[in-house]
C-alpha cells in the first residue's frame, strides 16, 4: 500500500513538472496576447490587459484588466483564452480573472 502512495505522488509530480517546464509563462503570454477584445477589436497586448500569469502545480491563473464596461465581453474573452490554451494545458485548471479599468492603452 505504501508503494502505491509513492507511485501516485510521483505521477502527480510528473504532471506538475510537465505543465511548468514545458508550458511557461512566456508561452502562455504569446498565445493570449494576440487575442482581441471583441468590443474594441484591439489585442490584449495592445490594450496592456495582461496583468499577471501564474503557473502553480496544476493550475494556470491569468489576471486581465480590460477597459470598462466588460460585462458582455468578459465571458467571450475567457472562452477565447480557454480555446487558445486548451491543447497546451490539457486537464490543468484554468482561472481567468478579469477586472475593469479605465483607458490604459
Amino acid at each position: 500500500m505504501k508503494f502505491d502512495s509513492y507511485v501516485n505522488t510521483f505521477r502527480r509530480a510528473q504532471e506538475c513538472i510537465f505543465l511548468t517546464d514545458n508550458f511557461t509563462v512566456s508561452n502562455i503570454q504569446a498565445k493570449i496576447e494576440v487575442l482581441a477584445d471583441p468590443d474594441l477589436n484591439l489585442t490584449l497586448k495592445e490594450l496592456n490587459a495582461i496583468r499577471n500569469i501564474g503557473i502553480d502545480s496544476n493550475t494556470v491563473t491569468i489576471d486581465l484588466s480590460l477597459i470598462q464596461p466588460i460585462h458582455w465581453v468578459a465571458d467571450k474573452v475567457r472562452s477565447a483564452i480557454s480555446s487558445a490554451l486548451k491543447e497546451e494545458i490539457g486537464d490543468a485548471e484554468l482561472i481567468v480573472n478579469i477586472e475593469e479599468s479605465g483607458m490604459n492603452i
